[in-house]
């Protein structure tokens, strides 16, 4: 039966194909996506060579930072206008979907266009909402830590790529590479912005820590979880990196200059380390709470149909699926950094030593994936209630962590009920 959807699935493209070549039609799709770093160059390249082989699609590549694209994009589809296809991360998905920005596509699912076995299960199942399938996963994108390879060798430090450091092993390290008064810091993680969220996630996490309830309205935002992770994280300021807040850019140049020996981020950082000539390494987040299973913040990219136009959705579907082929999505996860979503390029992909940590956080992430608090009642609460709260408290180790969490739960509470 399933070989017999897959025949179909390949005539019906063919037959596709075969149209368009006789009559000479060029169809244009216009694609939507927020990868704006080095991923971005990775993702322009697979167009063009998409387009060399397929002359009769076109297709027009708008990269805009992720929040300014679903605003742009909301707005040209009220206008019947806007993107034909779109790449968004999954904590976005039930905002967009709940607004009809994006699309249902359960009938190509149907027709034979993917098989969801050869995807990461975790990943596929978060395509859905309401009961409907609203995406094709691309990739996830775990946390991982990036160490100064000179620096470690230097001190005969030796990593595992395969398993997180606990949390006292974790410790040793960043103090014995922490030199304050010659500026030197065995770590530095951003404590401003969103980044402060999503590091403090890894902890939260760790810790036993949800979001809220399963009905979504009571939030679990003061929670001891919450406490843990963020005492932890302020036991490191003025210790193994500064006090002072720190914004990414800032996080970022101390590890380029040499002055940290570690920093956490996203798996998509090795395109620009890559660039930059960093002589890196990568492992896991450390395991600093053992109250709950494995995890590190992670996201995942899918592709999504905002408009539905018969001729230009087969086409946007021929282009996703010429990308997520065993090659195509092994090159653009070594590419970007990110970790395949089909099994069968993660297996060849996790062979090397730099994306085994983020391949092996990925496995062991499965079902704990990221979920910011975006929901389609409101889609701002990480950046006006949840990201000033930390910033106040790790502005300020002085301030008691208690009330403030307690103003951000019943914010968010109140929020959530209306």
């Amino acid at each position: 039966m399933k070989e017999s959807i897959k025949k179909v699935g390949i005539l019906v493209s063919l037959l596709f194909l075969f149209i368009t070549i006789v009559s000479g039609e060029v169809i244009t799709i216009d694609f939507w996506h927020g990868h704006t770093g080095s991923d971005g160059e990775v993702m322009r390249q697979m167009v063009q060579q998409f387009e060399k082989e397929n002359p009769n699609i076109k297709i027009n590549v708008i990269s805009m930072a992720w929040d300014q694209l679903f605003v742009k994009a909301e707005l040209a589809i009220s206008q019947g206008t806007g993107p034909d296809i779109v790449t968004l991360p999954a904590d976005r998905m039930a905002e967009l979907a709940s607004k009809g920005i994006i699309k249902p596509i359960d009938d190509l699912i149907i027709q034979g266009a993917f098989d969801k076995n050869a995807f990461d299960e975790a990943l596929w199942s978060l395509t859905f909402y309401n009961d409907k399938q609203f995406g094709i996963p691309l990739d996830t994108h775990p946390a991982v830590v990036y160490y100064n390879k000179d620096i470690f060798k230097k001190e005969n430090i030796e990593v595992p790529n395969d398993r997180p450091l606990s949390k006292d092993e974790f410790l040793a390290i960043a103090n014995k590479l922490t030199n304050l008064k010659e500026g030197k810091y065995g770590l530095v993680l951003p404590t401003l912005a969103v980044h402060a969220w999503w590091h403090t996630w890894s902890f939260f996490k760790q810790a036993g820590g949800i979001l809220w309830n399963e009905g979504g309205k009571d939030p679990q935002l003061n929670s001891e979880a919450m406490e843990k992770a963020i005492s932890f994280v302020r036991s490191l300021q003025g210790t193994v990196f500064p006090e002072q807040l720190i914004d990414w850019q800032t996080a970022y140049s101390f590890f380029v200059t040499g002055n940290a020996a570690m920093v956490m981020h996203g798996s998509w950082l090795v395109t620009g380390l890559n660039k930059a000539g960093i002589n890196y390494g990568t492992m896991m987040v450390p395991q600093i709470f053992e109250d709950a299973p494995y995890s590190a913040f992670a996201n995942m990219h899918m592709f999504a149909f905002p408009r539905l136009d018969k001729k230009k959705e087969e086409a946007a579907l021929k282009f996703v699926k010429w990308i997520l082929t065993e090659e195509r999505n092994l090159a653009w996860g070594k590419g970007s950094g990110n970790v395949p979503a089909l099994n069968a390029a993660r297996e060849e992909y996790a062979k090397d030593p730099i994306y085994k940590p983020m391949a092996v956080t990925s496995e062991m992430n499965k079902d704990k994936l990221f979920m910011s608090p975006y929901v389609k009642e409101d889609a701002t609460i990480i950046y006006k209630y949840i990201q000033p709260a930390l910033e106040k408290l790790y502005g300020n180790k002085k301030i008691e962590i208690k009330p403030v969490l307690d103003e951000l739960n019943n914010n968010v509470k109140n929020l959530l009920a209306q």
